[in-house]
């Protein structure tokens, strides 16, 4: 009896601690199941930072792209606006040249246009430096893109103003014009390639970058009507230099670059003599070079000095034609030429 109960007693002990083994065994999966739960949450949440980083990213290059193309299409309009006005310079001066001196009022009437381009120039540079200033205070926080360098800028400004420099006749001034339009259509089919490269082929600036090709289209029609009038206009100078004799001072050598010549006469001439057109120099191509001609009537004489100086190691022509006459209506007798070589 005693070995009986002893041996139910061992069963129901096996039995309860079988009973309780799976409710320890069962906690272990769960444990490890929160743990993977929670490491996978917390790489979700590092991939969707470095999303949102990502986009970010791309959304600031974007920006920075952007306000570089609008910079560069700034920088382009303000060049062509320089051209046009050089454009209407050359313009007037040869209607100037060859038509007479202009009247005095249209000079008074210049003036205000002057002060307005005074006052456009420095609301630009106050917009230019709130635009800087703008720049600086996002410079961290939007990566900074350019089309080209501030030294390439530089490298383009001088190369402008080279052409300037070397053009002294009117046909000259009218050929650095189209140098410089050529120049400008490099610069802005650069810009159309970076663009396209970065912002895609459907990009927004097509329609302002077709503008600056339309201007510069207008520009260069501009220059080449101009042309055809100063080819009409220097043929007719021309036929007044070569028909008649001309008396022949010889030349001169080593002038300088910036000469003015002085002509004195013995006798008051009349306002009509002091014209341009009876004082012309050329060039060694006979393309007329504009100078400034001045009479004192004090010392009766007429000076004659370059809008530009005369470029080094060039001969000019100046002739002084027979048509001048005095108040008495007393005229040369023959016309004036004189050869000078520039130091």
């Amino acid at each position: 009896m005693n070995r009986h109960v002893k041996k139910v007693f061992a069963t129901l002990t096996t039995v309860a601690l079988l009973s309780t083994m799976p409710v320890v065994t069962s906690a272990e999966p769960q444990m490890k199941e929160s743990n993977y739960v929670k490491i996978a949450k917390e790489q979700q949440k590092e991939k969707n930072e470095r999303g949102s980083f990502e986009q970010d990213s791309k959304e600031k290059k974007k920006i920075a792209q952007e306000k570089a193309v609008n910079k560069r299409i700034e920088n382009l309009e303000n060049r062509l606006n320089r051209i046009t006005v050089q454009n209407q310079k050359i313009s007037d001066r040869m209607e100037e040249f060859f038509d007479g001196v202009k009247e005095k009022g249209e000079e008074d009437e210049e003036l205000p246009d002057k002060e307005e381009q005074e006052e456009e120039v420095a609301g630009e540079e106050e917009k230019q430096e709130e635009e800087i200033a703008y720049e600086e205070e996002e410079q961290e926080e939007i990566t900074y893109e350019e089309v080209v360098t501030d030294v390439k800028e530089q490298e383009e400004e001088e190369e402008l103003e080279n052409y300037d420099d070397q053009a002294d006749s009117f046909s000259g001034k009218l050929q650095a014009q189209h140098n410089k339009l050529d120049a400008v259509e490099r610069y802005i089919n650069h810009l159309s390639d970076w663009s396209e490269k970065r912002l895609g082929l459907n990009h927004s600036y097509t329609d302002q970058l077709n503008e600056l090709y339309d201007e510069l289209a207008e520009l260069r029609q501009s220059v080449n009507e101009m042309e055809e009038e100063l080819e009409k206009r220097e043929k007719e100078v021309t036929e007044k230099v070569e028909d008649g004799e001309k008396e022949d001072f010889g030349s001169k050598e080593n002038i300088n670059s910036d000469k003015v010549w002085n002509i004195q006469f013995n006798a008051d001439l009349s306002a009509q003599a002091v014209d341009q057109l009876n004082f012309i120099v050329f060039n060694d191509e006979m393309k007329v070079v504009p100078v400034q001609v001045s009479y004192d009537e004090v010392s009766k004489t007429v000076s004659l000095a370059p809008e530009k100086s005369y470029n080094s190691g060039e001969t000019y022509t100046l002739f002084i034609a027979k048509d001048i006459t005095s108040e008495q209506g007393i005229g040369l007798k023959q016309a004036v030429q004189m050869n000078f070589t520039i130091e």
